[in-house]
């Protein structure tokens, strides 16, 4: 499992559901679990994608484990 992450001042909510866009729309993966500051995502061969934001001062931070989808996870952040 890897864990990667950045700061961003895109609220909560939006970062959420820019995540459900990409990683459940555009990638196909199904939407397991999710609760008001992180939502999971688990595809085919054991493969999963957690996304979690911790607000922080002014920013948030957006911290991503995942497990065989490294580099959309680091697209994905560089969009934030």
């Amino acid at each position: 499992m890897v864990t990667m992450s950045t700061q961003s001042v895109t609220p909560t909510e939006q970062i959420l559901e820019l995540a459900r866009e990409y990683f459940g729309g555009g990638m196909g993966l199904r939407e397991s679990r999710t609760s008001p500051f992180c939502v999971d995502f688990e595809g085919e061969g054991n493969s999963h994608i957690t996304v979690s934001v911790r607000p922080e001062d002014t920013r948030n931070v957006v911290e991503i484990d995942c497990h065989k989808w490294e580099e959309h996870v680091r697209q994905f952040l560089s969009r934030l």
